[in-house]
């Protein structure tokens, strides 16, 4: 088991799991931005911040709404965008994928479904210009 208590430490793998989750637009990050096990540990880097060093970090409630957070819900809809395998999955596992994917941010329902909506629209036109091809 690994404790880290230093504070720079804590902070820079808060920053790190933000990165991965809201920034990096590199493709094979998707399966560590979506990931439930990387949702949980950084939940509790969140929680052990939010304890420890209040002063030091933006608080992130689950409360809060990923549609007051623009940036990191266009990032959301790119990333969605860059997957190659969109299409073949099932509406239930694209809301579960979307959720984990805007964590620890919540979604209201009308936003899903348009953030669903404009990734199977970008596929479909996507398809569209492979069949042409």
């Amino acid at each position: 088991m690994i404790i880290l208590k230093e504070e720079t430490k804590i902070l820079a793998l808060s920053k790190l799991f933000n990165y991965i989750k809201f920034e990096c637009v590199d493709p094979d990050c998707l399966m560590f931005a979506a990931s439930p096990i990387i949702n949980q540990i950084y939940d509790e880097i969140i929680e052990y911040i939010q304890s420890e060093f209040p002063e030091k970090i933006k608080s992130v409630k689950s409360s809060n709404n990923i549609e007051d957070y623009s940036y990191h819900l266009l990032r959301t809809e790119q990333n969605i965008q860059r997957l190659t395998n969109w299409n073949n999955l099932t509406i239930d596992i694209k809301r579960v994928f979307i959720l984990e994917l805007i964590h620890p941010y919540k979604i209201n329902d009308k936003v899903i479904n348009l953030i669903i909506n404009n990734g199977d629209q970008f596929h479909k036109k996507d398809n569209n210009i492979d069949e042409e091809k």
